[in-house]
C-alpha cells in the first residue's frame, strides 16, 4: 500500500510540474507571500537537490525577517517569492547539512526538543512502537505508559546512542542555522493536561536558553496540533511566534502565532517536492480529513 501510494504521489508530482502550475501558483501565490517549507531529517544528497531546485524559484529569507514584518506590518523587506526553511526535532544528522546551509546562503531555523538534545534521550517516536497515528490520540500519560511497557522506554532514559544534536554540535552550526524551541520531549500538546503543556512549552524555552546562552523567542507545535490553550501558553511563555503544520502561505495579516506552512518529504523526488513546495498533497491531505488547519480541542482542559 505504501509503495502505490509513492508511485501515485510521484506521478501526479509529474503531472502538476509539466500542467505548468506551479509557475502560475508562485505569480499568484507566493508574490508577495512568504513560504514556510518543514523538513525533519533529510540526507545531504536529497536535501542539496531539493536547495538548487528552491534557490532558482524562491528567496531565502530567516523566520526572524518574516515574523518581524508581520509584527511591524512593514513589508517592504520582504522580497517576491520569499521562503524559509525550517526543520524539526533536531535530530543528529541534521549537522551534516551545515555546508548545504552555507552554500546556498540559507539559514535555517531548526526547532529543538530540549529535553532530548544534547543527551542521549530518544525520540518517543522511534521506539519502535508500531501504528503511529492511532497511538498519538491517546493521552500523554497513557502513551508513555504504554512505551514503558512495550519498548522499555522513558523520557529521560540515557541510551548507548543518541538521537539528537549535541551541544558542540549546535555550536559549530549556528552560523548558518537558528536554533529555536519544539518542547521539551515532543509529545502531542492537544493530548496533555493543562500542567504538562506549560511544563513542554515554557520549559523548554528555559532549558535551551540556558544551554545555548541566547533568547528563544520562536516554537513550533509538535505534530502539527494546537488548541487556543496551546496558542496561550506560548504566548504567556514570552515567544513572538508559532509555526503550525497549517497549510497555506503567510502574508501581512497572519497571526504570528499561526504561521503556516508546507510540510516536505524528507527524501521526496523534484516532481514530488514541486507539488509539495506549492501545497498540491498538503490541500489534498487536509481536504480528505476535513480541516485545513491543525486544530484540536484538548483532551483535559
Amino acid at each position: 500500500m505504501r509503495y502505490l501510494k509513492s508511485i501515485l504521489r510521484s506521478l501526479l508530482g509529474i503531472l502538476f510540474y509539466i500542467s505548468g502550475a506551479p509557475v502560475l501558483i508562485r505569480k499568484i501565490k507566493c508574490g508577495e507571500k512568504v513560504t514556510v517549507l518543514v523538513y525533519h531529517n533529510p540526507d545531504p544528497e536529497c536535501l542539496e537537490k531539493h536547495l538548487k531546485y528552491l534557490s532558482k524559484r524562491f528567496h531565502f529569507i530567516t523566520i526572524d525577517k518574516l515574523v518581524h514584518a508581520i509584527r511591524s506590518g512593514d513589508w517592504a523587506m520582504i522580497p517576491s517569492r520569499a521562503a524559509v526553511i525550517t526543520l524539526d526535532d533536531g535530530h543528529k544528522d541534521n549537522f551534516r547539512l551545515a555546508s548545504l546551509f552555507a552554500k546556498y546562503e540559507v539559514n535555517p531555523t531548526i526547532y529543538l526538543c530540549g529535553g532530548i538534545v544534547n543527551t542521549s534521550r530518544h525520540f518517543w517516536f522511534e521506539s519502535g512502537l508500531p501504528d503511529i497515528p492511532p497511538i498519538k490520540k491517546a493521552s500523554y500519560a497513557q502513551l508513555l505508559q504504554l512505551l514503558k511497557e512495550s519498548q522499555g522506554y522513558e523520557l529521560e532514559k540515557e541510551y548507548d546512542e543518541r538521537q539528537a544534536l549535541n551541544y558542540e554540535e549546535i555550536k559549530a552550526m549556528m552560523k548558518v542555522a537558528d536554533f529555536q524551541s519544539h518542547t521539551k520531549y515532543h509529545p502531542i500538546l492537544t493530548q496533555c493536561d493543562s500542567t504538562e503543556v506549560r511544563s513542554e512549552i515554557a520549559g523548554s524555552k528555559r532549558m535551551l536558553e540556558e544551554l545555548l546562552l541566547k533568547r528563544i523567542t520562536h516554537f513550533s507545535y509538535p505534530n502539527g496540533d494546537y488548541s487556543g490553550r496551546e496558542v496561550q501558553e506560548v504566548i504567556d511563555g514570552g515567544y513572538e511566534s508559532a509555526r503550525t503544520l497549517d497549510i497555506g502561505w503567510n502574508h501581512r495579516q497572519t497571526d504570528p502565532y499561526k504561521l503556516r506552512a508546507m510540510p516536505i518529504q524528507d527524501n521526496a523526488s523534484l516532481f514530488v517536492l514541486c507539488a509539495q513546495v506549492h501545497g498540491l498533497f498538503g490541500y489534498f491531505k487536509y481536504a480528505f480529513h476535513g480541516s485545513f488547519n491543525g486544530v484540536r480541542p484538548p483532551l483535559i482542559t
